[in-house]
């Protein structure tokens, strides 16, 4: 669940199969609790949910294999964003051109991907988790993207020198991945674990 950025909405995802009535996302109004709208599209569980800086979309991922950007106001979907796993989390960049993906690990290797909001076009895959991607966030430039697993591995360095090390002693890891302007691509910088 999210709050809008001006704190007056709270969206949230649900998933039938978790004992709840179906897989929609819902608007909620903040101070009252009153069902502003049902997002309904997704046909699995709704695992992750976040608000475009200018409260207009909600990005939502599912068990369903998508992400889906909605217009807020009018609950239809805008985009579709098909991946071949699951996926677990979503992020918006400030200014709304890009949306990630974080997804659910297949075989040794979870992926996300960066996706160009107007057209819909996949920009970016990066690889190197090896647990699932649980949390992801753009900077407030939009030019890096944090993702968070819960493993114990740490991959750290630029595109010339990335070294791995694993930390048993850590629970959540954090890769730091930046956007070089004149490309438009990521590259991983730094893992911090916590």
């Amino acid at each position: 669940m999210v709050f809008s950025p001006d704190g007056t909405r709270v969206a949230s995802g649900a998933h039938q199969g978790m004992g709840l009535p179906d897989d929609k996302v819902r608007i909620f109004e903040q101070s009252s609790g009153r069902l502003i709208r049902a997002l309904e599209g997704h046909t699995s569980g709704i695992s992750a949910v976040a608000y475009s800086s200018d409260g207009r979309h909600v990005l939502s991922g599912s068990w369903d294999r998508t992400a889906k950007l909605w217009d807020a106001e009018t609950g239809k979907v805008v985009r579709n964003f098909e991946h071949g796993p699951f996926v677990l989390s979503v992020a918006i960049s400030r200014d709304g051109t890009r949306v990630a993906s974080g997804m659910h690990s297949v075989g040794s290797e979870a992926l996300v991907q960066v996706w160009d909001t107007a057209r819909g076009s996949l920009l970016h895959t990066l690889k190197g988790h090896t647990g699932n991607v649980e949390a992801l966030a753009f900077s407030p430039d939009g030019t890096r993207l944090l993702s968070a697993t819960l493993t114990g591995q740490l991959r750290s360095g630029t595109q010339s020198a990335g070294a791995s090390y694993t930390l048993s002693s850590h629970k959540t890891l954090f890769r730091l991945w930046h956007s070089q302007q004149t490309e438009g691509k990521f590259s991983r910088v730094a893992g911090i674990v916590h």
